[in-house]
């Protein structure tokens, strides 16, 4: 495996960003991924993020996209040793259930091994924990 993520959940009173970090831990490859990937767009959140509640999943409720093919200009060039990060509102994106509840949340993506074809690697982030309060419907 060339790469490794880290997600971050941060509470933020009845919001919940996230951040996540993808590494290079590669020697010798550099590695792609997708903008998108790294969240510069909420509409491809649902296919990254696995969201549960006390064992049971979340649903994703923020739109979904189609997505062109990627350009050169659409990916994040990773050489050898490298991170980048990316960070994201949830909040509004996840059917939370009311009242206070304890979360598991984890990433995974794909990286393209640059000069090995092109060969996509997937990357996963260990589960993060946090305990949420949604917000009381108005």
């Amino acid at each position: 495996m060339n790469a490794t993520a880290t997600m971050t959940p941060e509470i933020l009173g009845h919001d919940i960003r996230i951040h996540v970090t993808v590494h290079n831990i590669s020697d010798k490859t550099s590695l792609e991924i997708e903008k998108r990937q790294l969240f510069q767009s909420q509409s491809s959140l649902g296919s990254l993020i696995e969201l549960t509640c006390e064992g049971k999943p979340v649903p994703f409720v923020g739109s979904m996209a189609k997505v062109r093919s990627a350009t050169e200009a659409d990916v994040v060039r990773l050489p050898p040793g490298a991170s980048t990060t990316g960070d994201a509102e949830i909040g509004t994106l996840f059917a939370f259930p009311r009242g206070k509840h304890s979360y598991q949340i984890s990433y995974h993506a794909f990286v393209s091994a640059v000069g090995e074809d092109d060969k996509l690697l997937e990357v996963k982030s260990e589960p993060a924990h946090f305990t949420f309060e949604s917000r009381p419907a108005q």
